[in-house]
């Protein structure tokens, strides 16, 4: 039986005690206790708690909401270097706090959100920044929740992450621009950014593409669903009793669900035509083409790999690449 399944296992399991009322405060109590080291524990077992927490968060989301900036804090903060895998840990409880799946279209409220300006996305966005620029492996795995987790609880997800992607890329120039005028002599071969680096910025890049295409195929999608069904409830309720049967066809129709059939089709029109037209647009204005900027990169990577032979960059790279072909 491997690690996975058994972890799955104890996800389930924790969260029907949780549902049945079978967990004691106490035990709440001491993980709250050992995750903020108000109790002596390793790194370890902060994590370990950490996590239990968020399993626990599945069952009743306000163990970890009505605690959201004591997580923020305990792993978020500016302390160097970093304990990513509490970091990531963190993360995942934070997310439990929301329901990840499409929106249904009976929910007559919108899916919960957080203001970009929320302290959660300021210290997502801090951290993942300041760890790229280090060559610390578990930073990857991190920025992949952390981009993951914007996506699923920020208000306009993509400027956080179109400044995050911003920023590193800004590093990166500045990095090869330092080892540029470190050069004494000019006929050297061109300076080349660390390969560290390069891995980072194609796996950020590759993680934000596959999360930009998720949130608007589910959360878009799926708000835009929720409106129209809110909307034509209103239209019906307004409309005169005389005018609800004046339209046999019109009644057939909606009792086939062709109607919801069609808007439903639209609405993936409007989708597919923003991954395929805008997504990856070089022609939009500066500001607004941020993911189609490092396709030249990702190419060039990808098509050299004789330049370019880390076999930990191509495996960076191609993952990378398959995540921005799932866009066309």
């Amino acid at each position: 039986m491997d690690d996975g399944f058994c972890v799955r296992h104890v996800k389930f399991v924790l969260c029907e005690f949780v549902q049945k009322d079978e967990v004691k405060p106490a035990v709440t109590q001491l993980l709250w206790e050992r995750a903020t080291e108000k109790v002596t524990c390793s790194p370890l077992e902060r994590c370990s708690s950490v996590m239990l927490l968020g399993m626990m968060a599945r069952g009743k989301p306000e163990i970890v909401g009505s605690n959201l900036d004591t997580l923020v804090s305990i792993g978020l903060d500016e302390k160097f270097p970093q304990d990513y895998r509490l970091a990531q840990q963190v993360c995942h409880a934070i997310a439990n706090i929301s329901d990840r799946r499409k929106p249904s279209l009976g929910k007559r409220h919108p899916p919960f959100r957080l203001p970009q300006e929320h302290r959660l996305f300021e210290q997502l966005q801090e951290t993942v920044t300041k760890g790229f620029v280090h060559p610390d492996p578990l930073w990857i795995p991190f920025k992949e929740v952390a981009v993951t987790l914007i996506y699923q609880l920020a208000e306009g997800p993509e400027v956080i992450c179109a400044q995050i992607l911003q920023s590193c890329a800004k590093q990166a120039l500045e990095k090869l621009e330092e080892k540029r005028t470190s050069q004494e002599d000019p006929k050297e071969s061109p300076a080349v950014l660390p390969t560290f680096m390069l891995m980072n910025l194609l796996s950020l890049a590759g993680d934000v593409a596959l999360q930009q295409l998720v949130h608007l195929e589910q959360a878009v999608s799926g708000e835009l669903c929720r409106r129209r069904v809110l909307r034509e409830e209103q239209e019906h309720k307004t409309k005169d009793p005389k005018e609800k049967n004046t339209s046999s066809e019109t009644t057939m129709e909606e009792e086939l669900g062709l109607v919801g059939a069609t808007a439903d089709d639209t609405e993936a029109e409007l989708i597919r035509g923003i991954c395929e037209m805008e997504l990856l647009d070089v022609t939009l204005p500066t500001g607004k083409q941020t993911l189609a900027a490092f396709v030249p990169l990702l190419l060039k990577v990808c098509n050299n790999p004789g330049l370019y032979s880390n076999p930990d960059l191509s495996a960076a790279a191609s993952l990378a690449l398959g995540k921005f072909c799932m866009i066309r």
